[in-house]
């Protein structure tokens, strides 16, 4: 278990790479002090969300504190909270996209930054 502040995940050029080696190190992460992210905060929006890819692509579980609920979290990135497969996922802008081989994938596409995630 790895016990991190925001700042010290987000508010710093971290990337992909260091977010993967976090999961690849640790079972369960955690994140306090999240404050609201607006387009003030874009790069901490966008390190967050890397960062939650890279925990969940790991299969490392987040544990995060805020004193804004999570529906809140994201303000004026016209994102919504979507629950696709018992999981809650961020989406922006979210289109379907339907693969070659039948299966469908999200496209997160707006103002807070781009990701994809199967469906």
């Amino acid at each position: 278990c790895a016990w991190f502040n925001f700042d010290e995940l987000c508010k710093r050029p971290l990337g992909a790479a260091d977010y993967i080696a976090i999961a690849q190190s640790f079972d369960t992460v955690i994140c306090e002090h999240v404050p609201q992210l607006c387009g003030n905060t874009y790069n901490e929006a966008r390190r967050f969300v890397t960062l939650i890819d890279a925990l969940y692509e790991g299969q490392t579980r987040l544990v995060a504190s805020s004193d804004v609920a999570m529906e809140n979290l994201f303000l004026g990135f016209d994102a919504q909270l979507v629950t696709a497969d018992g999981d809650e996922e961020i989406a922006l802008g979210e289109q379907a996209i339907q693969q070659p081989n039948g299966d469908e994938e999200s496209l997160v596409i707006g103002e807070g930054g781009s990701s994809s995630s199967s469906s």
